[in-house]
């Protein structure tokens, strides 16, 4: 649900509520790589670029763990930004 939220928020607002959804225990290495990707979008020009990429790189390596190819593009794709 906090992903969902996200997508109708500002990048401030959406940076917290993707922050909480890292933070849920029940969160598998699929959906945190979701996570990261949303993330490495909205911190981008809130926090830097050195930020975003370091979400956009923890969203590739959990795209591996849970060896999704669809992930690994996603991760791929935020990695050129």
């Amino acid at each position: 649900i906090l992903l969902l939220l996200a997508g109708f928020e500002n990048e401030d607002r959406a940076c917290v509520l993707l922050e909480e959804a890292l933070d849920e225990e029940s969160v598998g290495p699929a959906l945190r790589s979701t996570i990261h990707c949303w993330l490495s979008r909205a911190t981008r020009y809130r926090d830097g670029f050195v930020k975003a990429f370091e979400h956009a790189r923890t969203a590739l390596a959990l795209a591996e763990e849970a060896d999704d190819d669809a992930l690994r593009v996603w991760g791929q794709a935020r990695l050129r930004f």
